[in-house]
């Protein structure tokens, strides 16, 4: 089968299509033929090899697991016998390893199936992403039961991450101030942020204003200023953060850390694979509650160049790839 590889760690130049040997599937794998698979941070990231601190967990000279992809939206080809709940022909999304292939093997407790009124474009664009806003929105106290009235302000406002962010945060009920790059106001606007300002012009943190929650997905402000601008009892949840090519965000979370020893003002993100909430974003998504908002589509033959576009920050929204248009852009209804 195809797969689109990497020997070593580097830029998207080192991800070559080849010709590899299909998955073996165990006994609690799902095998999947991917229709669709969206491109994340995290595929870059894995793919440079930085920061260096990740490196003795997915490989230290080059990745353990050489084929990028982690969100992976497609039909059951197969099942190991441990595997239930699953048919052949199964529409099924999944967050897992090697999605940029013409099949993929995942375990069947990260597999869930994709509501017949989601097409799997859209599937696709849900993991990682979606998952990290949850968990950004809990963390801050935007909730399902106390999400109403809540100012939040969204920083770094223009990616996967963000887009899902405002829309979660939308339907909980919360009013949204957005900070973006100038040239994706008027997208992010279009999502339904309440008050979306470029970056550089009217800044929200030194503007005098207050937040019950800031969403810090930029992650290049200082510490301090995030805490001021938080109203009692308001959080700010860290989902990124800049740093050294070694350490990565980890010194930004350790100085948080002291900064909140008392009261857990400034909490960081970390994302974790959870079945339960993919498929509870996908009945959203079903019910249109929540917005995916797609603005890049590419073919199988333009995986680089997704994965460099993202590494670069050019995509505004979420970029998928599409490996079978036939079923990708099609729900059963």
């Amino acid at each position: 089968m195809r797969a689109w590889q990497q020997d070593e760690y580097g830029d998207a130049s080192v991800v070559r299509l080849m010709e590899v040997s299909e998955p073996a599937v165990r006994a609690n794998e799902v095998l999947i033929a991917p229709a669709a698979v969206g491109v994340n941070n995290g595929d870059t990231r894995i793919m440079q090899g930085e920061p260096l601190l990740v490196r003795p967990f997915f490989g230290i000279r080059r990745p353990k697991e050489r084929v990028r992809g982690m969100a992976v939206a497609g039909t059951v080809v197969a099942m190991g016998r441990e595997a239930g709940g699953f048919a052949v022909g199964d529409r099924v999304l999944a967050e897992c390893a090697g999605g940029f292939a013409d099949l993929v093997a995942a375990a069947g407790d990260r597999v869930v199936p994709v509501p017949a009124s989601v097409d799997l474009v859209a599937a696709a664009a849900v993991p990682v992403g979606a998952p990290t806003a949850w968990a950004a929105l809990e963390a801050a106290g935007v909730t399902e039961s106390s999400g109403a009235g809540k100012r939040v302000l969204v920083l770094g406002a223009s990616g996967g991450v963000a887009s899902f962010t405002i829309a979660l945060a939308l339907h909980r009920g919360a009013h949204i101030t957005a900070v973006c790059r100038a040239s994706a106001v008027d997208i992010v606007r279009s999502w339904g942020a309440h008050d979306v300002r470029a970056r550089g012009a009217v800044d929200p943190l030194v503007a005098g204003e207050m937040f019950d929650a800031i969403i810090d997905i930029a992650g290049d402000r200082p510490l301090r200023q995030l805490r001021s601008k938080l109203s009692p009892g308001g959080r700010a949840a860290l989902v990124s953060g800049q740093g050294s090519r070694v350490l990565g965000p980890v010194g930004r979370i350790v100085r948080s850390m002291f900064l909140t020893r008392k009261a857990a003002r400034l909490v960081p993100v970390a994302q974790k694979v959870d079945a339960d909430v993919l498929a509870a974003l996908l009945t959203l998504v079903a019910a249109g509650d929540v917005a995916v908002q797609v603005t890049s589509v590419v073919d199988f033959a333009e995986v680089p160049a997704a994965l460099a576009a993202v590494a670069r920050g050019d995509v505004i929204g979420k970029s998928v790839v599409i490996l079978r248009p036939e079923i990708a852009q099609k729900s059963e209804t």
